[in-house]
């Protein structure tokens, strides 16, 4: 056991007994079991026991919510999702998740949009469930529409990397062999070509053609406008 390790079980029985304290002066024994459980953490992870940092941060949040301290209590579950997200990445949503309630619960809808993407892309690269991360996605773009913002979503950067998007799709289709014959995918393909190819009028044909059938929401429609805007534009994108 290295003295990292060392440390950190210490900390985390020592936070344990205080966190379970009963009697007078309950309040400030449960103050020092935040700090001891964070130090905790902080050993494990210097030890890269990313589970163990996890679970022990998680502890930490646990406490600040029986303190009330809800804001405190959502940074300690975001630091167990990152220790979490090197080991066991369903813990690091789950994590997400809590953290993310909080942030709704506080109206704070931009940072809510901005863990929320985090977590779809853990479903989609870690976990490689592409619906849970479309999901999750979605209700990002969501939160992002609700706050005016289109902060979290570089539109030109991710223009940019067309072997980067066409390795997703090509990712996508391996995940769900459905996936390649359905209207989403040959959206997405037609898209890319149009930008790839410099061409306003097929780009707006497509998406015309999907507006058709299924109506596109207004930050979608932003977002696509903007797409357009630079093919017209005659962005190098190269």
């Amino acid at each position: 056991m290295s003295q990292s390790e060392r440390e950190g079980r210490l900390a985390l029985q020592e936070a344990d007994k205080k966190a379970q304290y009963k009697g007078w002066f309950g309040s400030n024994k449960l103050e020092e079991a935040t700090d001891l459980y964070a130090k905790a953490a902080n050993a494990f992870k210097l030890a890269k026991l990313w589970k163990e940092a996890g679970d022990a941060f998680v502890k930490q949040a646990d406490v600040l919510n029986k303190m009330n301290e809800r804001d405190e209590a959502c940074t300690a579950y975001l630091n167990a999702s990152k220790a979490y997200k090197k080991a066991s990445p369903h813990d690091a949503v789950r994590c997400l998740q809590q953290a993310v309630e909080i942030l709704v619960d506080r109206g704070r809808f931009s940072a809510a949009a901005q863990n929320q993407k985090q977590l779809a892309e853990i479903y989609e690269n870690e976990i490689a469930d592409f619906a849970q991360a479309m999901r999750a996605f979605e209700l990002a773009a969501e939160w992002y529409h609700g706050e005016d913002s289109n902060a979290g979503i570089d539109v030109s950067d991710d223009l940019k990397d067309f072997v980067r998007a066409r390795q997703a799709i090509e990712r996508y289709q391996h995940m769900d062999v459905t996936f390649a014959d359905t209207r989403e995918c040959k959206f997405l393909k037609e898209l890319l070509d149009a930008v790839d190819a410099g061409d306003a009028q097929a780009f707006t044909d497509s998406v015309a053609n999907w507006d058709r059938l299924s109506k596109l929401d207004s930050w979608k429609t932003t977002l696509l406008l903007k797409i357009k805007k630079s093919i017209s534009e005659e962005v190098d994108f190269t």
